[in-house]
């Protein structure tokens, strides 16, 4: 059941999740547009990054876990030496996804932000839809460029934890 409720946003469009989300946050008791879109674009890219989470926890990491408590190791200590560093290969990719999903998303943020969040799809869609084409593709590679940057600043986090675990 709880696997079905993390991969549902897979089986709804994204306008059916976002007018849903808008009815949920209307009745819950802060009325944040920033906090509540925060919370849509989570959920939204949950079921994504849950799938490359899910990845790396069939690989090895059971079996491993499954060692460390046999020498007697506690929960705690298991997850902040043995399944951490062993998922981060897999946070990664799953923030990435998170994250072009977040940066992509058009309906979730207009029907949530109620036009006080601006984001670069809020104001790339108006541009491509009027046919200004010029000023689109500099938005275009203005979102290109900041996934780059992401991408390489995980690249450098990545190598430089390896490098730090080669020293330790």
């Amino acid at each position: 059941m709880l696997s079905f409720c993390i991969f549902l946003p897979f089986m709804i469009p994204s306008s059916v999740f976002a007018m849903g989300a808008q009815i949920l946050f209307l009745r819950l008791p802060f009325k944040n547009a920033y906090l509540s879109v925060f919370l849509s674009h989570v959920l939204y890219s949950l079921p994504y990054a849950t799938t490359y989470l899910t990845e790396g926890m069939r690989n090895n990491i059971k079996r491993l876990e499954e060692q460390g408590r046999v020498f007697g190791a506690s929960g705690f200590y298991l997850l902040f030496k043995v399944t951490i560093p062993l998922l981060f290969p897999y946070l990664i990719p799953a923030f990435m996804m998170s994250f072009i999903l977040s940066m992509s998303q058009y309906i979730l943020t207009v029907l949530l932000g109620g036009g006080k969040l601006k984001t670069l799809s809020l104001i790339m869609v108006p541009f491509i839809q009027s046919g200004e084409r010029n000023l689109a593709s500099v938005y275009g590679l203005l979102f290109l460029l900041s996934s780059f940057l992401l991408f390489l600043l995980m690249e450098m986090l990545l190598r430089g934890l390896k490098r730090r675990e080669k020293v330790c």
